[in-house]
């Protein structure tokens, strides 16, 4: 039961930094996609007075945001599981440690190689 909690912990670990670098990729592509929508939107007249806007680019900046917000949900949803897994993991590592633990000092409470100190 140790071992199986203890690679189950481990191969969650493995996880998380494998995620990490997925994840990565993700986070540069919604930096870059935030950083365009900015100079879009800079670049767009501040007043009615200057001119109006181009209505492709207002759609292009709402398609944009739309596609930043999912991928923005999507990354808090992986990380909200990995540590709900990773928590999981650590719970089940412990509660396999208890009962480990638990089993070897009966055992050596029982062993007739253990000095007895109450005689």
């Amino acid at each position: 039961m140790l071992a199986i909690a203890e690679l189950r912990y481990h191969c969650v670990l493995h996880q998380m930094r494998t995620r990490d670098v997925e994840q990565s990729f993700l986070l540069q592509f919604a930096y870059r996609l935030h950083k365009e929508i900015h100079v879009t939107l800079g670049a767009m007249p501040k007043t009615l007075k200057d001119s109006l806007s181009d209505p492709i680019e207002l759609e292009y900046v709402s398609i944009a945001n739309q596609k930043l917000e999912e991928i923005l949900d999507e990354l808090r949803r992986e990380r909200r599981l990995q540590d709900r897994y990773l928590g999981e993991a650590r719970a089940q590592r412990k509660r396999a440690l208890k009962v480990w633990r638990n089993l070897s000092d009966r055992e050596n409470k029982n062993s007739r190689n253990e000095p007895n100190y109450n005689q």
